[in-house]
């Protein structure tokens, strides 16, 4: 049975870097980021992946539940594994407890590098900039992330963070936000692609199960 992986396109290095760690090479389709924003869209993008294997293939799902998308998810004529985690944010920390323990210390703006592809907070606060000028653009994103109190930069060991730091540190000030720093833990996405997964980890779906 072929083995492949379909995981979030935030988390595409730190795959990349886990199956180098494990010593597999398997395919992988990475689906855009935001997809687990509406769980329906989600699930219709990781069943057409699926549909793209005519034969019965092991499917290793980066993701976690992704607000409920992959609860009771059909595996129809494939077998799947994902990680019991809320989000790939606890995956690349290395712990659902982890991700909790950090959010119940402060409100905690997250970035990796994965986040930062595409439209990120840097587009949206230029897109601001252009469309109300910046004293607008700063009161009105400094509103909208009132909640938090730090950007914390997670080193998963896969980026260079030095591309990111003064532009976060900038950004910080504008929002009033500090930057703070924390390592990654690859260590649940080697296990993950090491397989065949097991432990508490990881929940597992056989042929015609959900």
């Amino acid at each position: 049975m072929e083995t492949r992986i379909i995981a979030c396109a935030t988390i595409k290095d730190e795959i990349n870097k886990a199956l180098e760690i494990a010593g597999r090479e398997y395919p992988a389709a990475f689906l855009k980021p935001g997809l687990d924003d509406d769980p329906a869209r989600l699930r219709q993008a990781i069943t057409e992946e699926m549909d793209k294997s005519a034969e019965p293939a092991l499917f290793l799902l980066g993701y976690g539940y992704s607000n409920g998308a992959l609860v009771d998810f059909p595996a129809g004529k494939h077998t799947l594994v994902a990680s019991q985690a809320e989000d790939v944010l606890c995956i690349v920390l290395g712990s659902q407890k982890r991700r909790d323990d950090i959010l119940n210390e402060m409100p905690t703006y997250f970035i990796t590098e994965g986040w930062l592809r595409g439209d990120n907070i840097f587009s949206v606060f230029a897109r601001s900039v252009e469309k109300y000028g910046p004293e607008k653009a700063a009161r009105l994103h400094k509103s909208m992330m009132s909640h938090y109190k730090r950007f914390l930069l997670v080193d998963t060991g896969v980026y260079d963070l030095d591309k990111y730091r003064e532009k976060l540190v900038e950004m910080g000030k504008v929002l009033g936000l500090e930057l703070e720093e924390a390592k990654g833990d690859l260590n649940w996405l080697v296990r993950l692609v090491s397989g065949p997964p097991r432990g508490d980890d990881f929940v597992k779906a056989e042929p015609g199960q959900n």
